[in-house]
Formats: C-alpha cells, structure tokens, sequence
C-alpha cells in the first residue's frame, strides 16, 4: 500500500518515541549503525513488534528494559511502549523506515520535527482509480519466454547494503488495479545476459580446444563482459570489414555486441529483467502472452483477451487482474534473511582479533517463481538466431542466476524458452556449430592474437581531395 503523507508524518514520530528509548541505551560508539540497522530489520520483519525486535536485537537490547523518556511522556501520555506501538500499522511504518530511516534516527535522538514541517494539504477525497486501457488492442510481445521455478534460494544484491545486511534488489511499480506503487523484487536483465553471454565464451573456448588462460586478455574481457570503452573506442575509425569478420568467427558476437579492436557494437539480442511472480506484478503479468492464467481463472482471462469496446476491456482485463491478484502471494512472503558466517581457522594464528565475521543476506525463498523472457531482433541473420537457440539450450543445463551460485543459491528449473503468440521459433543450434567447426582455424588464430584476420584491401581507402592551386 501507499501511505499519505500525513500517515508517514505521524508513524515516523510514534516509531521515533520508541527508538529513542532503545537509543538512549545504545553504546555510543555504535549509534551511527541505527540507520542501516533500522532499513535492514525492515526488510526482514513481517510486523511492528518484530522489526522493533530486530532493532532492539541488534544491540543486544530487550525491549522490556525501554522506558519512555520524560519529554515523549508528556506528549503522549504514557510510560509503556507496547502502548505505542499498538498505534502503527506494519505496512505504513516500513514504507516510511524505507523511504529515509536517518530522520527517524534523529527524532529518537532530537525528538519531534518541528509543526511548520507537518504535511498541510491533505487530499480528503480523491476520484476513484480506473485503470488504464488503451484504446486499441494490446499486442503481444515479440519474444520467447518462459517461468523460472526456483529450486534453491535466490540472491540478487541491492545496490546498496545496510551494515551488515545485503537486501534484495528492488524497483517501482505502479499497480494498474489500485494505482498504487510498490517495491518489488527484481533480477536485472543485465546480470542475466552477463551469465548467457559468459556461456557462450565459455562453450567457444571448449569447441575450438583453446584455454581460458592462452585467450588474448582484451578479447576475453570482450567475449566474457563486452569489453571496456576508452577514449580510443570513441574516436576510432569504424570498420565495416571488422565488425563483418567478428560477426562471421563468432556469430554470438551479433547477439551480445560488445567492443573488440575499438569496435563499439550493437548487439542485436534484448534480455529482460526477470519479474517475480507476485500479487504487486499482477498487472505486469495479468497478460496470456505473458504469463498463463492459474486455474480458476481460465474462463475471465479469455473474456479479458477477446472483449470489444474500451468499458467491456477495462472491465473484464479489471475483474482479471482482481481474480490474479487475489491468487497470488505478496512479494514480502516469498522473500526471507539467510545469515552466514565465515570462520577463522582457530589453530591458526592470525593478524585478526575477530574469529569469525556473520552477514545476513536477503533472497528469494525456494519456489519461488520468475517470468523471464528474451527479443532476437528480426534483423539478426539466421546463424545469430542460431546461436541464441543453443545459448538457451547450454543455459539449461547450467540453470545457475544471480548472485551466491556457489552457495546452492540460484538453482532454477524451466520449461524451454518458448515463443509468444506471433512470435517466430528459433532455427536449431545445427547452424551455429556448424559455422564454428568450419572457421575453428581462424577462430583459435583470433582468440589467441586478439585481432581478426583480414585479407589486404578490404578495408575503403578514402582518397584525399587534391590540393587546389592557388
């Protein structure tokens, strides 16, 4: 949900009572981690008691031993916190805690804010929400796709941490059926094309029987993570012959695109983010080319996909999108902490005083369920499109995603990428191997050299205009 302002205004100010109870016994020393401590609890409790808890708990603090300070017991009249902390509603304390938990920290520590802050223009009535529907029909999506079921749990670190508490990366969604905005859970497209395209070096290097090691580092980087962009890139000649030879060693090149002997080049596959399958994406998923509809819903999902007349779709694609909402979990359910900890060999002596160091990590729980779903440009010559049907196929026997593989974190099963409605099926992988067995000379001189062959004149020689007499 999304709280008004005032709401946040008055959560932020009974949750800061609290905290400046438990702030007031907090070592001094350590006071500065109540911020990050504070967005980490939030991500990890399911109630205001529990996130207080794990505050608490952080600094080894019982919430029993808090009593409220003389200043906050003027204003609120009363001693007891468990009073307080029966006012706040969970979904409205953690959206204030995730949006700035330093303020909170310094009304524990300062008290309230001032009046002249407070929200002063209240909305007392808004029109009813109608859901967006375009007026013609919605078309599908060029793609292949398919759902990920997790079989381990699933870790994709967010772009900041909170201490000692790795979160989950999250991003803004807007629910077509409230209007409202929600984090939700994520795994970035870019992450997932890094592991495709890291496959297909992988693959190229056992096909054509070159180490990783004896591979020309800049070419590696190139094959393995697209390649570094320097003022030289920027400012290089393009060559049309270059980016032709690449393409015709390496026909995943045209997929992937990268930098290679200053080429900066487009890679003609789109990889998206994997969406969680969750009641804040119900909009997101809502769509038959996107995501089959559960059971129960098969009969209102084919009504909303077949209705005439923009108020006969807004209203069937709406009570769809309820009948979906209404059969999936929130996203908070299907996340939870996992704590890990690294251990010092004790009969080892050691530089360190500390003998072991813990770290919790927030993850995705085992099944748990993704949409996924990649774009071939139409463009792509059929070798490429090739290529792009064995990647899919090595990835399934290495169903590995985003962070922690090395944990079990990660594991994932799924039916093979399939293509949406008016969506073209990928050739086999025949083509593509048998480009690679037919240049694996070339290939093996390419990798090791780092430059692609190329015969004398190929390259347009521009002639230079002739000098005017003067």
């Amino acid at each position: 949900m999304q709280a008004s302002e005032r709401e946040k205004w008055d959560a932020r100010h009974v949750a800061g009572v609290v905290l400046g109870a438990i702030y007031a016994k907090v070592d001094p020393q350590r006071r500065h981690e109540m911020s990050d401590t504070m967005a980490a609890a939030a991500a990890r409790a399911d109630s205001v008691p529990s996130w207080f808890s794990h505050v608490a708990g952080r600094f080894d603090i019982a919430l029993e031993d808090c009593w409220m300070g003389e200043r906050d017991r003027q204003a609120y009249g009363t001693a007891r916190l468990d009073v307080l902390v029966a006012r706040l509603r969970w979904p409205i304390l953690r959206e204030a805690v995730e949006e700035n938990p330093s303020l909170l920290t310094m009304i524990a520590k300062e008290g309230p804010l001032p009046d002249e802050l407070a929200p002063t223009a209240e909305i007392q009535a808004r029109e009813p929400w109608m859901m967006p529907v375009p007026t013609g029909d919605l078309l599908p999506v060029p793609s292949l796709r398919t759902i990920w079921t997790a079989e381990s749990p699933m870790a994709h670190g967010a772009d900041d941490r909170r201490g000692n508490v790795i979160l989950f990366r999250r991003e803004s969604v807007v629910d077509l059926l409230t209007g409202e905005v929600a984090r939700c859970p994520f795994i970035s497209g870019n992450s997932i094309r890094h592991s495709l395209r890291r496959l297909a070096a992988e693959h190229l290097y056992e096909f054509v029987g070159v180490a990783e090691g004896a591979v020309n580092p800049e070419l590696h980087h190139a094959l393995t993570s697209g390649g570094v962009i320097d003022a030289g890139s920027e400012m290089a000649k393009v060559s049309p012959v270059i980016r032709r030879a690449l393409r015709e060693l390496y026909p995943a090149w045209e997929l992937f695109g990268g930098i290679a002997e200053k080429q900066v080049c487009h890679g003609g596959w789109s990889v998206h983010d994997a969406t969680l399958v969750c009641r804040e994406n119900a909009s997101r998923l809502m769509h038959q080319h996107l995501f089959p509809a559960p059971a129960g819903t098969e009969a209102i999902a084919l009504a909303a996909a077949n209705a005439t007349g923009e108020v006969s779709r807004r209203e069937t694609r709406a009570a769809y999108l309820k009948a979906l909402t209404e059969r999936l979990s929130p996203a908070l359910s299907l996340m939870q902490m996992r704590q890990y900890t690294k251990h010092i060999d004790p009969d080892v002596p050691s530089t360190s005083d500390t003998m072991h160091a813990m770290w919790d990590t927030e993850v995705a729980i085992a099944g748990s369920q993704w949409l996924h779903f990649v774009t071939v440009d139409p463009t792509a010559s059929d070798v490429a499109r090739s290529a792009a049907a064995f990647v899919l196929d090595r990835f399934a026997s290495h169903p590995y995603l985003a962070a922690a593989n090395s944990r079990g974190h990660g594991l994932v099963s799924f039916a093979p990428y399939a293509p949406a409605v008016a969506s073209a099926a990928l050739p086999g992988p025949d083509l593509y191997l048998s480009r690679l067995e037919s240049m694996k000379t070339q290939i093996v001189e390419w990798l090791t050299s780092g430059v692609v062959a190329k015969t004398a004149g190929d390259e347009p020689k521009t002639e230079k205009p002739a000098r005017k007499r003067r």
